[in-house]
């Protein structure tokens, strides 16, 4: 019995090993496109506005999804149009998740970021409590998601090259001081 638990732990281990290689070798692959499409789609407002919107307002945490909030429906719907043209996504690969407070109508809600949207996969929204009755959003926050690793390695890097492009051309304070 011990023989054979000691054997099937050494496949597992194995086996673990080669799927992480293909993991490597694919995100890898990813990252190649990447760089590729980067020098693609530079000049391309859409393609820099929703890197540069992710950059901003996007979730960095987690490997796997890409997450931009945003309580803006025309903000949203720019970074839609920037996965459906540059990732390839269809409008069954993305979901809404809305934040909305209690006093707003949940059906009411779902509807306005459909329709500002065009995503109609909806999670149940998360009720917050109110608190300010003035100053409140009328239609809560939206969150557009897409579960995709492969997508989410190339996002960042897209993010990492454009940084490093921006921050190359911004002058240094040592040459700021020397304009006349």
């Amino acid at each position: 019995m011990k023989d054979a638990l000691a054997k099937s732990v050494v496949r597992l281990q194995t086996l673990n090993r080669a799927r992480s290689d293909i993991l490597a070798a694919h995100y890898a692959q990813a990252e190649q496109e990447a760089m590729a499409e980067l020098a693609t789609h530079l000049h391309e407002p859409l393609f820099v506005a929703g890197v540069v919107a992710y950059w901003g307002e996007g979730d960095k945490l987690h490997k796997n999804h890409v997450r931009l909030t945003n309580t803006d429906p025309e903000m949203l719907s720019m970074f839609v149009n920037f996965l459906y043209k540059y990732g390839k996504f269809d409008r069954d690969d993305l979901r809404l998740a809305l934040f909305i407070y209690e006093d707003l109508d949940i059906e009411l809600c779902k509807q306005y970021w459909t329709n500002k949207t065009g995503i109609t996969r909806v999670h149940k929204p998360q009720i917050l409590p109110s608190r300010d009755k003035q100053r409140r959003l009328a239609y809560g926050t939206a969150t557009v998601i897409v579960m995709n690793t492969y997508f989410k390695k190339k996002l960042l890097l897209w993010i990492d090259q454009i940084l490093k492009m921006v921050l190359n051309t911004v002058p240094s304070e040592e040459e700021i001081n020397q304009r006349p």
